[in-house]
């Protein structure tokens, strides 16, 4: 093969791997197909300049277009993909599909019929009055209803959202009226109390701060390394009693309906133990070792003039040459040091 063959061969297969990279890459993106139901002949504009078209988009998300539709007749109030949940001109749609419709929801002008909507805030069978804030309406079928702001809060449990036994609704919702009665009853969270444990160990220092409480459901950052102090270990992790599994600090952690505890899991600090000679001539020792590492008590082999040297002063006691020496975990902050004991000769 000449060179010129040679360099064609090995450009088409750079081109290749290049090529099969992008494609993969391609194919992790999702594209969205957005398709506007415009096919009734009595729909028109109420701007003749302006025009919906349907597109293609890789955006999780969506503008709803700000333009406005007319059907002799009839109020138009938006768009539905399922004619339980609307939305307005303007309004943000999070893609829940890759192929969406979008049908225009209009209002009969001349239909007399309307049907009640309300709101009921009740928690284990106590019944909270909502009339004043939340006045019960009726409404004609297709009618858009803008989910209340509203939640409600006792000793024991906050609301958020709002449910009609089948779907959830919240703040940032909006209900088509459907051609029947609709009740929407608040979504009660029970309060949790979530508590940071130091588990079956030893070198404790401190106690845990009381326990938090968030409501069931609520996202919560489990605690920092600090939040817990151990001698001589440190926290890499929680283990969740409640699940049986293990998170990292910081976790974004979503309470169950249920109390939680969590247990520290520990991990041994490692020290540099300074072993000071008290000579000159003699450098210092320094042992890399973790708490509860069993380390050798080192011998001297340097003398020093008029002294015998007769072992190590470390951890309150005295350990000659040759000895075990397990490693006693220290307060956050401090290090381990030693002395050399010499008696004169």
């Amino acid at each position: 093969m000449d060179k010129q063959s040679f360099i064609f061969l090995l450009t088409i297969f750079f081109l290749t791997i290049i090529n099969n990279i992008y494609s993969l890459y391609e194919e992790e993106e999702t594209i969205y197909y957005i398709n506007f139901d415009l096919s009734d002949p009595d729909y028109k504009y109420e701007n003749d300049s302006q025009k919906i078209e349907n597109f293609i988009t890789k955006e999780s998300s969506i503008k709803i277009p700000n333009i406005k539709l007319k059907k002799e007749g009839f109020y138009f109030n938006g768009w539905t993909t399922d004619f339980i949940y609307g939305y307005a001109p303007g309004d943000l749609y999070i893609m829940k599909k890759i192929n969406t419709t979008l049908f225009p929801i209009f209002e009969d002008k001349n239909d007399t019929t309307y049907f009640r909507f309300e709101y009921r805030v009740e928690y284990n069978g106590e019944v909270t009055d909502v009339s004043k804030e939340l006045r019960p309406t009726t409404q004609r079928a297709k009618h858009l209803i803008p989910i209340a702001l509203e939640s409600f809060r006792n000793e024991n449990a906050s609301s958020k959202g709002w449910t009609d036994g089948i779907n959830e609704f919240y703040s940032s919702d909006k209900l088509v009226m459907p051609r029947k009665n609709v009740t929407l009853y608040a979504i009660f969270h029970n309060f949790h109390k979530i508590s940071y444990s130091h588990g079956d160990v030893d070198g404790i220092l401190g106690k845990p701060d009381a326990p938090l409480v968030y409501r069931e459901g609520a996202s919560v950052d489990l605690a920092e390394s600090t939040r817990l102090s151990r001698k001589g270990y440190k926290i890499v992790g929680w283990h969740c009693e409640y699940d049986g599994k293990d998170y990292p600090i910081f976790y974004p952690y979503i309470l169950p309906d249920a109390d939680v505890i969590m247990t520290a899991i520990w991990e041994p600090i490692e020290y540099i133990i300074n072993l000071q000679t008290l000579v000159t001539t003699n450098p210092n020792i320094k042992i890399k070792a973790k708490t509860k590492d069993k380390i050798i008590a080192p011998n001297l082999d340097e003398k020093r003039e008029g002294y015998i040297f007769i072992g190590w002063f470390i951890f309150g006691n005295l350990y000659k040459p040759g000895d075990e020496i397990i490693v006693e975990g220290q307060i956050p902050g401090r290090g381990i040091s030693g002395k050399a004991i010499w008696i004169a000769n």
